[in-house]
């Protein structure tokens, strides 16, 4: 491999690295601190939930971003021989988890609750068997299962994207009669 060309596999290496980081980190800050925190801190759960869905909506663009440059970015590790074959499949099927997940929760999830919320924060105090009520907690919970699946799919992206010194994980330890050094 050129100089050049070994220059830029790791410059892609690297951006990857930091995309995916950028994403998985997106998620498990807003998951565990913006979140949690927006609805102990702010003085209404109607202020806390415009904050959370604020912050959700940028969230979801910045995945849809992440998981387009990354498959893109996986195929081109593959074929600069950055990543073996499998755990090429492997890291592009968990980068597709993740970008559907994302996508389903941000076009299919987050549109209807926006639209219940803004119906329950109309009303006084909805009662306890009001429909909106029952199906807004129900696509609540959905958007965070959503969310689960999205942050384990990209830590499984994040170690399989982990390189060892020789480039490729090894998939079984090196015998003794084999060197472990190339002749020079």
């Amino acid at each position: 491999m050129s100089t050049k060309q070994a220059f830029f596999s790791g410059l892609i290496e690297t951006i990857h690295a930091v995309v995916l980081a950028t994403w998985f980190g997106g998620i498990t800050v807003f998951s565990f601190l913006v979140a949690p925190a927006a609805f102990q801190v702010l003085p209404t759960t109607q202020l806390a939930g415009d904050l959370v869905a604020n912050v959700l909506a940028k969230l979801y663009l910045l995945g849809t971003l992440c998981g387009v440059f990354l498959l893109l970015t996986s195929n081109s590790l593959r074929s600069r021989g950055l990543m073996g074959i499998r755990r090429s499949i492997f890291l592009i099927t968990c980068l597709l988890i993740a970008l559907a997940s994302n996508i389903y929760a941000q076009w299919g999830i987050a549109p209807r609750v926006a639209e219940l919320r803004n119906a329950l924060n109309s009303m006084p105090a909805p009662e306890a068997g009001d429909p909106r009520k029952l199906e807004f907690d129900r696509m609540h919970q959905r958007s965070v299962q959503l969310m689960t699946v999205n942050l384990l799919a990209l830590l499984v992206a994040v170690a399989l994207s982990r390189r060892s010194s020789a480039g490729e994980l090894p998939s079984s330890p090196p015998s003794a009669t084999t060197p472990s050094e190339p002749p020079a």
